[in-house]
């Protein structure tokens, strides 16, 4: 049972705390420190710049005898975006980019979530960036579970989250085709009990 809910909330509990309801309520938070929601930018078809979102927040409600009901929602914070080449940086928080000063935020809402084997699901959702929405579907993999190293009585679950976006849906064409359409959405979420 513990299993399946850690995968069934793995895909709604980024931010600062969780709250899954069940027979045996457990509350979740968040290991900020060790999840990271990132994806990299190709340039020229072989460079690739790494963009990391160190500041996220979301809102779950989930019931797990009805799995149609679970809802979850992540706020991004665009201007605190980083790069692997910090003169990227600034291009990337630009109006050419993600024009972090019009749209502050990035949002991912789920709509479904479907169990594909014990460790894996799928997920749909829809992603708002730059004013645009789009629909988007991720593959979801259980990575770890398990009592914590440090704390016997603390559960601790880790997740994968990967799928592809691209920008041109979202009326971005900037530097195209030299600078990649296409972005890989990788998100590794570290989740544990509260003991």
């Amino acid at each position: 049972m513990r299993l399946t809910l850690a995968i069934l909330a793995f895909a709604l509990s980024i931010g600062s705390a969780i709250s899954a309801t069940s027979a045996h309520a457990e509350t979740w938070r968040i290991d900020t420190e060790r999840t990271k929601i990132s994806t990299s930018v190709e340039y020229l078809g072989r460079a690739k710049v790494d963009v990391r979102f160190p500041r996220f927040n979301a809102a779950l409600r989930f019931d797990p005898q009805n799995l149609d009901a679970t809802r979850a929602e992540l706020a991004i914070a665009t201007g605190a975006v980083q790069t692997s080449v910090p003169v990227a940086t600034p291009l990337v928080r630009s109006a050419d980019f993600l024009d972090t000063s019009r749209h502050p935020e990035m949002r991912f809402r789920l709509t479904r979530l479907v169990k594909t084997s014990p460790s894996t699901a799928d997920i749909s959702g829809n992603i708002t960036m730059l004013g645009v929405t789009r629909p988007v579907k991720l593959k979801a993999d259980v990575t770890a579970y398990g009592p914590s190293a440090s704390n016997p009585d603390v559960t601790e679950a880790a997740f994968r989250l990967t799928g592809r976006i691209d920008r041109r849906d979202f009326g971005n064409n900037t530097g195209f085709p030299q600078v990649a359409a296409e972005l890989p959405l990788d998100i590794r979420l570290v989740m544990t009990t509260k003991p």
